[in-house]
C-alpha cells in the first residue's frame, strides 16, 4: 500500500509523514519512508536551477511514482511526501498501485511563508531564486484526496494527525480474500497454520467473514436464526459488532 501525502512546502507533510511511517512500522515492518528531496539527492538531481523547472519537476514526479510501484509489487508499504503538482501523476498512482490513499496536507501558503526554515519563499520574493512552487510555479489543490487534513493551526501535534491518516487509509484498505478451510476436518484432520493476514486487517478480514456466514446462513435457515436473534437480544450477552468495530481499530493503532 502506497500512502501518499501532498503538500506546499513548509506544509509539515514531511514531518507528519514520519510519525505516519513511525506508527505503521510498528505494525507493518514491510514499511519504508520515501522523501521527494532525498530522492532528488539519490539521483543527484538537485543542482542548478533546471531540475526545478516544470519540466525537471516532472522528471523526479514520474521517479517517484515508478519507484513506489516497484516497492509495491514486493509487497512493501510506503509513505510518500512529495509537492506532487502534477494531476497526472497522481491518476496514475490510483491506476498503477495495489492499494493507493491520499492525504492532502492542507495549509494557506501565507502561514507556509511564516515557517519556511528554508527561506525559499522569502528568496523568490526578493528574486533570488525562481521556480519556487507557490510563487512563480502555481500550486492548485487536489481535488482527487481521499482525506484532508488541515495542519494551519500551531499545535504541532503530529502524532495525532499521524494516527488519523493511519487509521483511516487502513480501513480503506481493499479488502484481503479470507480463505475458508473445506472437507470433513474430524475425518480427515490437516495442520493448523497462522494466517498471513495480522493486526488490524486480520480484525476486518475475520469480522467480515462471519458476516458473511451470518448472511448464507440468513438464506439457508431463516426461521432457526429468527428464534436465535431474538435469545441474543433479550441476553445479556449481546454484542455489537458493527458499532465497536471502529473503536476496536482506533484502541489497536494507539497501542501499537
Amino acid at each position: 500500500m502506497i500512502i501518499w501525502l501532498i503538500g506546499l512546502s513548509a506544509s509539515g507533510k514531511t514531518a507528519i509523514g514520519k510519525k505516519v511511517y513511525q506508527l505503521w512500522k510498528q505494525s507493518e515492518p514491510n514499511t519504508v519512508f520515501v522523501d521527494g528531496d532525498e530522492i532528488r539527492e539519490i539521483f543527484k538531481h538537485d543542482r542548478g536551477d533546471s531540475p526545478y523547472t516544470i519540466e525537471g519537476r516532472k522528471i523526479n514526479a514520474d521517479r517517484i511514482c515508478e519507484l513506489c510501484a516497484w516497492l509495491d509489487r514486493q509487497k512493501i508499504n510506503a509513505v510518500c511526501c512529495i509537492l506532487s503538482i502534477f494531476d497526472e501523476s497522481r491518476i496514475w498512482n490510483r491506476n498503477n498501485y495495489s492499494d493507493y490513499y491520499e492525504v492532502f496536507i492542507s495549509v494557506p501558503l501565507d502561514i507556509c511563508k511564516k515557517r519556511d526554515i528554508k527561506k525559499l519563499y522569502a528568496s523568490a520574493e526578493q528574486g533570488i531564486l525562481k521556480n519556487v512552487v507557490g510563487m512563480d510555479i502555481p500550486f492548485h489543490n487536489p481535488t482527487t484526496y481521499d482525506l484532508i487534513i488541515d495542519n494551519s493551526p500551531e499545535l504541532n501535534e503530529f502524532d495525532s494527525l499521524a494516527n488519523e491518516i493511519l487509521s483511516s487509509a487502513l480501513q480503506n484498505r481493499k479488502k484481503i480474500k479470507y480463505i475458508y478451510s473445506k472437507g470433513n476436518l474430524i475425518e480427515k484432520p490437516n495442520t493448523y497454520f497462522y494466517s498471513k493476514v495480522m493486526g488490524i486487517d486480520f480484525l476486518t478480514v475475520w469480522i467480515n467473514s462471519r458476516r458473511k456466514i451470518q448472511k448464507h446462513l440468513n438464506l439457508k435457515y431463516p426461521e432457526y436464526l429468527s428464534k436465535q436473534d431474538n435469545l441474543l437480544k433479550n441476553s445479556s450477552l449481546e454484542f455489537n459488532i458493527d458499532s465497536n468495530l471502529n473503536n476496536i481499530k482506533k484502541i489497536s493503532i494507539l497501542h501499537k
